[in-house]
């Protein structure tokens, strides 16, 4: 199987974090949603990642789907995910978490920026990040 994304990204690692607890065996491609979208794009028309394509060639998208299928290529005895119930609930809610928070503060990141196509905030005369607003320290906690 083939991962492809960087592992800055926090869907990316806990796919390959996944993949080494339950001992299942990888080649990584660290490959940019930016840079390297052409050779990504074929595999993942909407150029996210991770993206998992398996030894018949078939991809898989979306990191949730990911650990479903790695679940299942486990088996339930190893499956990382309880398959039903309270403690499935409790595991999923456990995993939105992350995802919430970044979001959310992603949404204050950039609810105050212009317009597409319009020029982004400058600090010092330089183009930042919709992230930069955390360096500026008016981003909303996200505890």
């Amino acid at each position: 199987m083939i991962l492809i994304g960087m592992f800055d990204s926090p869907f990316v690692r806990r796919v390959a974090v996944s993949m080494h607890l339950l001992d299942l065996p990888f080649e990584h491609r660290n490959w940019s949603v930016g840079k390297d979208f052409d050779q990504n794009s074929p595999l993942q028309p909407a150029g996210r990642v991770p993206t998992l394509v398996l030894d018949d060639g078939e991809s898989l998208i979306e990191s949730a789907a990911i650990l479903d299928y790695l679940d299942e290529l486990a088996g339930p005895q190893r499956a990382l995910l309880p398959r039903s119930g309270s403690a499935r609930r409790d595991a999923l809610h456990l995993m939105s978490m992350p995802s919430a928070r970044r979001k959310r503060a992603s949404c204050s990141c950039t609810k105050g920026l212009p317009p597409a196509g319009q020029a982004p905030p400058t600090l010092g005369g330089s183009l930042q990040a919709p992230d930069a607003c955390w360096a500026r320290g008016t981003g909303t906690s996200i505890r």
